[in-house]
């Protein structure tokens, strides 16, 4: 859903010749690629990564509004992902940033950037003219400085307020490849499934 409306207000952005804006939303759709493709599709078939994303998102709402919060049953969650983890007051510190969802074995996280970087990477074509990934990347921290009061939009070329067409291509094609994984998960899924009623 939350793609849905991104894809909608950056198409409707185009169309007004608000490229900046389109430029500025980039980082949060592929911040939001990046995480799905880290806790959901690179960790199948164990859900306990996304669980993991889904009690952080939990966790930050109470935190954001200023209510009580429990970080129980995450980490037995975590304990369940890795037995010989670190221990409770290590997992909360490095879990409750933003992106503590990554938390490995040892309570070190993933920044947003370094998940990016993971999932562009699967863009990389040798054979293509057109380099995805790096325009992608490109296109990603130009998208930070956009949205960050750093100054760089007084210096900035025209081209990083008006070429988006990189963006809209790229959050299609993000978007294809992201969808046809899910299709490759139900199908091996519905393949189990079935060898388990056979089983029976």
């Amino acid at each position: 859903m939350s793609i849905s409306l991104l894809m909608h207000e950056m198409c409707t952005d185009k169309l007004l010749g608000l490229c900046e804006q389109v430029k500025s939303k980039w980082k949060i759709v592929l911040d939001m690629f990046a995480s799905f493709y880290e806790c959901h599709i690179a960790s199948f078939p164990h859900d306990e990564r996304f669980k993991l994303l889904e009690e952080h998102e939990h966790v930050q709402f109470q935190r954001n509004i200023h209510k009580e919060y429990s970080i129980e049953k995450t980490y037995e969650l975590y304990k369940k992902l890795y037995p010989n983890g670190v221990g409770k007051e290590t997992f909360q510190g490095a879990f409750l940033t933003i992106s503590g969802y990554t938390i490995n074995e040892k309570g070190s996280t993933k920044n947003l950037t370094k998940l990016v970087r993971i999932f562009v990477d699967k863009f990389r074509d040798a054979s293509s003219t057109m380099a995805w990934d790096r325009n992608m990347l490109l296109d990603y921290m130009e998208s930070q400085m956009l949205s960050h009061a750093n100054g760089y939009m007084w210096y900035t070329n025209s081209g990083a307020w008006g070429d988006v067409r990189n963006v809209i291509m790229g959050t299609d094609m993000c978007l294809i490849f992201t969808l046809n994984v899910i299709l490759s998960i139900f199908k091996e899924h519905r393949l189990l499934s079935k060898q388990k009623t056979i089983s029976r």
